[in-house]
């Protein structure tokens, strides 16, 4: 699946390749070698934030004292924490916790550079953030709550900086909702002198055959950002073609760039 996936990346020759964390099960040093070098093999720039599953979550002591070792080690020189491009801006957020058994939170050294970062683009950038835990439940996965414990902080913070899409993994499976002004209420996010539309958009697992709930596919998603409007088409592995197909696109206006 791994060399299907880099081959599917070869064509499209995207911008930019965002990894959602989970490269690994263990965050062995075997394990990430092996991710590293799949990594090297896409030519196209990288932007790549840990998953859960990516730091010592099995093992206490390497918790309390260095919990990224591997990924910093392995990783971190191949990716950037920030990507531009003309009135484009997508930003990397680390939301794995070493104590929290799965589930995700930003801590405040974290949620602080964000908004350092988001402080210095100009209001008319299309801006992008991902991060690994879902903020909303993703339907279908057996999973109906949040994953992020801090979960209305992040919304809050990417409310009041007009953030226009959150990347996310975790939960295995796609899915895609627009925080409109009803959902927000429902949210209970805090009120804004001006409301800003956003789209929350989950992968399915690409390479993996761990999957969540009835959903048991591998995919991965082809986002384009045009001046007027932007698509996010899903992308399925067929396995009785041997190939992916487009299984369904989304379009949505484009509220930045004119």
């Amino acid at each position: 699946m791994g060399e299907m996936v880099e081959r599917e990346i070869q064509a499209y020759s995207p911008d930019l390749v965002i990894v959602t964390g989970d490269m690994t099960s263990w965050s062995t040093r075997r394990e990430y070698r092996e991710a590293a070098k799949w990594l090297r093999g896409i030519e196209s720039p990288l932007l790549v934030v840990p998953g859960n599953h990516d730091i010592f979550w099995w093992n206490p002591f390497i918790q309390i004292f260095d919990s990224h070792c591997n990924f910093n080690r392995y990783i971190q020189h191949l990716t950037q924490p920030i990507f531009k491009r003309k009135k484009l801006t997508i930003l990397g957020v680390d939301s794995t916790a070493r104590f929290l058994f799965g589930m995700g939170y930003v801590s405040g050294s974290e949620r602080s550079r964000l908004k350092a970062q988001l402080e210095r683009i100009p209001m008319d950038h299309y801006i992008i953030v991902a991060f690994h835990h879902n903020m909303l439940p993703v339907p279908g996965t057996g999973m109906n709550t949040t994953a992020l414990f801090n979960y209305r902080k992040m919304l809050n913070i990417l409310q009041t900086y007009r953030v226009d899409m959150v990347l996310n993994g975790h939960r295995h499976a796609f899915h895609i909702q627009l925080i409109d002004e009803l959902e927000r209420d429902k949210l209970k996010m805090k009120a804004t002198d001006s409301f800003h539309p956003q789209i929350i958009v989950t992968c399915n697992s690409t390479t993996s055959s761990r999957y969540r709930g009835n959903i048991r596919e591998n995919g991965y998603n082809v986002i384009q950002i045009m001046p007027e409007h932007v698509e996010i088409h899903q992308q399925i592995f067929d396995p009785t073609e041997n190939i992916f197909v487009t299984r369904r696109s989304d379009r949505f206006k484009n509220l930045k760039i004119q």
